[in-house]
């Protein structure tokens, strides 16, 4: 959440707009789906070399969510292909999934998809046995087109109104979950997270800079059972951490 409101009614207009081709450069695109930094990608390449050595010989494959969208790919891998910092991203974050329990055959579900990124590297991996993305229309047409372009479909629940599927094996969000106010926040409580047996779900926990009232930390665990906070590595924001369950 790092943009105005009429930044974000930009933001939607340019999901339905956008060329494929393109959509990574269009600058109402790029402050909510591709601001992470060069700075940033070599920090999570750092870790994706320490903890997932297996993920870094993967990468090859991985950098698949490169090909399509004009993504800048300003890290050169040794020996490798270059990359954007946004899948480095991804892939460290399916690092972190893995090791929390996520596996082939999971029901997935995330909650703010992005651009479907998250999703395809995953897919790249992990053979699941559905994913659903809650998210604004806008943003779920845009994931729509670009997951075709990788032959792949996902599932899209409808907010307030739910999805074919009711239990999820695994919950995952980028960021959105804490940015929500907290009527969208119950209501994912209620339909979504408390029927996930596991989750990861990286907060920022600024919505009040916005204007939002989201749920603090304290809050949040005190409303899902088992659940812990990790550190966020690396850390890219100080309020920065992850939930778990």
């Amino acid at each position: 959440m790092s943009t105005s409101i009429s930044d974000y009614t930009a933001f939607k207009q340019a999901c339905l707009t956008a060329d494929l081709n393109t959509f990574k450069q269009h600058p109402d695109i790029v402050p909510i789906f591709e601001h992470t930094s060069a700075e940033q990608g070599e920090a999570y390449l750092q870790v994706i070399r320490e903890r997932y050595p297996l993920l870094l010989a993967a990468l090859p494959r991985l950098v698949v969510n490169d090909e399509i969208g004009g993504a800048n790919r300003c890290i050169t891998l040794k020996d490798g292909p270059s990359v954007s910092p946004s899948t480095l991203r991804y892939v460290k974050v399916l690092g972190d999934l893995i090791y929390a329990g996520l596996a082939s055959g999971d029901a997935i579900v995330e909650i703010g998809g992005g651009y479907g990124g998250q999703a395809l590297v995953i897919r790249n991996k992990i053979l699941w046995q559905s994913y659903t993305i809650f998210d604004l229309p806008e943003a779920g047409s845009l994931q729509e087109r670009y997951l075709a372009e990788h032959d792949l479909t996902v599932e899209h629940g409808e907010l307030f109104v739910g999805s074919r599927v009711t239990d999820w094996d695994f919950c995952i969000s980028n960021y959105a979950f804490s940015e929500c106010n907290k009527q969208m926040q119950d209501w994912y409580l209620e339909h979504v997270i408390l029927k996930s047996k596991k989750g990861y779900m990286t907060c920022n926990f600024i919505s009040s800079q916005f204007g939002v009232d989201s749920y603090s930390q304290e809050q949040l665990l005190s409303l899902i059972p088992n659940s812990w906070l990790e550190a966020e590595n690396p850390l890219t924001s100080p309020a920065n951490v992850v939930i778990r369950w």
